[in-house]
């Protein structure tokens, strides 16, 4: 069987375990191929609070208006790591679209990332997969029987 180098961007909407996703895809074999060893590619997360020194502080998703250009360039960053190490796996959890979103709603900021998955590079040369995870409606059940 041939080397496997997904690179996955994993995105979805709230509470779908994203974070256990990418760790359980990491380790799929039918994904990243057979291992030799037991090891794993490395899961990147937009998640990660790097723009501050404290715990939860800002980050690619969270960041501070006046920090959009150092987000930007962070994303070009990975994407230029994606393109320099194409026979590797990336699986990331959260990138462009949690930051939309959260900077829409946030800071009523449009952040634009057209130039991410337009039909030429960067993206489409890397060989990117956008897997989203949504969670399906549930419906509060009530007992009859009188029971707790």
């Amino acid at each position: 069987m041939p080397k496997l180098c997904p690179k996955l961007i994993i995105e979805g909407t709230r509470l779908t375990f994203k974070t256990e996703l990418a760790f359980a895809l990491n380790e799929h074999a039918r994904i990243v191929g057979p291992r030799k060893y037991r090891y794993h590619s490395p899961v990147v997360s937009g998640e990660w609070c790097g723009f501050t020194n404290t715990p939860w502080g800002r980050g690619l998703i969270n960041f501070e208006p006046q920090e959009l250009a150092w987000a930007i360039e962070t994303y070009h960053a990975w994407i230029h790591l994606f393109e320099h190490l194409p026979y590797y796996s990336w699986i990331v959890d959260r990138f462009h679209l949690s930051t939309a979103v959260y900077q829409k709603r946030a800071n009523r900021l449009d952040v634009a990332f057209a130039w991410l998955f337009r039909s030429g590079p960067p993206a489409a040369a890397c060989g990117i997969r956008k897997p989203t995870a949504v969670r399906r409606p549930f419906r509060l059940c009530r007992r009859t029987s009188g029971l707790p």
